[in-house]
């Protein structure tokens, strides 16, 4: 196999690799905030949580609930607040798919 091509599939399969870890994560941690499993996160259930302080900027339609779409929203403008972590598999990830 030519060693470019060789070169290039291996950075895609890793990016690929990185970007199913990091949309893993937030998906966890949406999951681990939604305890009825309703698909939607509460104040309530938000209200121990780093997540609480932060719920009126992440419910933009102003329901009083956090849908996973706004959760991912969020954490996609704002990765500092999902904690070092993640924010650290984002820019590992943002870092990788430069190549």
């Amino acid at each position: 196999m030519n060693r470019a091509i060789y070169l290039a599939l291996a950075a895609f399969m890793a990016t690929s690799a990185l970007a199913g870890s990091y949309e893993q994560k937030v998906k966890n941690d949406f999951e681990s905030l939604d305890n009825n499993s309703d698909s939607y996160v509460s104040q309530q259930e938000a209200q121990d949580k780093n997540v609480s302080s932060h719920f009126s900027a992440i419910d933009k339609n102003g329901d009083n609930r956090l849908s996973a779409e706004e959760f991912n929203r969020f954490i996609e403008e704002n990765p500092t607040a999902a904690g070092k972590e993640l924010k650290n598999e984002k820019e590992k990830q943002g870092m990788d798919s430069m190549y």
